[in-house]
């Protein structure tokens, strides 16, 4: 009777676990732009490590301040899709990717890892599996990108429209490159003022291509 009703409750945790993850091998979980309920569960977690991974320029700038929230508000609730990657248990984040849907595909808003090797299978996951996945990048991020000879990286001309008009510097400012390790990209590299500082960046990625 034990041994029956411990199997019972074996396959009852096993079909838990598949619904938490959809791929329960690989700890994966896609949540939409309308699963608020769903992602408050892992939200402080994952806030918790997005500000940690952000600390090196003043906290992460992606998401609208409400009222003095630092944006908490607007990650948990706009409109924005989420996909975590876990650990051995739903409780132990190893990396996440904020998307923000747009006419061009997923725009990477937002990307963080407490595992290098979950960082890593992030950007496996989009260049493999997902289709007009784009995003910027800088610092640790572009350089591990950088390694990577499936990286197409978009001409900075062409990132205005992707950035739907956000105010972006296309000549270099080498004041803001000497925090950089990569040599500047005359290419590739643009400037943002973020939180009052000008941070470069770069765009990767595959997005839609406009008709014309």
């Amino acid at each position: 009777m034990y041994s029956i009703l411990r199997n019972i409750i074996k396959e009852a945790i096993k079909e838990s676990l598949c619904e938490i993850y959809k791929r329960p091998n690989n700890g994966i979980l896609e949540l939409g732009v309308n699963a608020a309920d769903k992602k408050r569960k892992y939200a402080n977690t994952l806030w918790s490590i997005i500000q940690r991974n952000y600390a090196y320029m003043g906290g992460c700038k992606t998401f609208d301040s409400i009222n003095g929230d630092d944006g908490f508000t607007d990650f948990l609730n706009g409109n924005y899709i989420w996909r975590i990657y876990f650990g051995d248990s739903p409780q132990d984040i190893k990396a996440a990717i904020i998307y923000k849907p747009t006419q061009y595909g997923r725009k990477r808003v937002c990307s963080v890892g407490t595992d290098k090797n979950a960082y890593l299978k992030t950007m496996d996951d989009d260049f493999t599996k997902s289709n007009h996945v784009y995003g910027e990048v800088s610092g640790k991020s572009e350089h591990l990108l950088q390694k990577d000879k499936r990286t197409n990286w978009i001409p900075k001309e062409n990132v205005p429209d992707l950035l739907f008009g956000k105010k972006i510097n296309l000549q270099q400012d080498k004041d803001a490159d000497n925090n950089e390790k990569i040599p500047y990209d005359s290419n590739r590299h643009y400037y943002r003022k973020l939180g009052g500082e000008t941070h470069r960046k770069a765009m990767f990625g595959n997005p839609i291509r406009k008709k014309n």
